[in-house]
């Protein structure tokens, strides 16, 4: 039960350093959008809460 809890906060914390990442990048085409979108939007969501 804890290992996924775990991993939901892991793929939310990469969600948030991926968006970071291409917020501050010119290379958004070299994503691959099926995979990325879903993260880099709540990552955005995310940061922009933080902010």
């Amino acid at each position: 039960m804890k290992q996924s809890v775990y991993n939901y906060h892991g793929e939310m914390f990469k969600g948030c350093i991926r968006s970071l990442h291409l917020s501050t990048s010119t290379e958004i085409r070299n994503i691959n959008l099926p995979e990325d979108l879903p993260g880099f939007l709540y990552g955005l969501c995310h940061t922009s809460l933080v902010w």
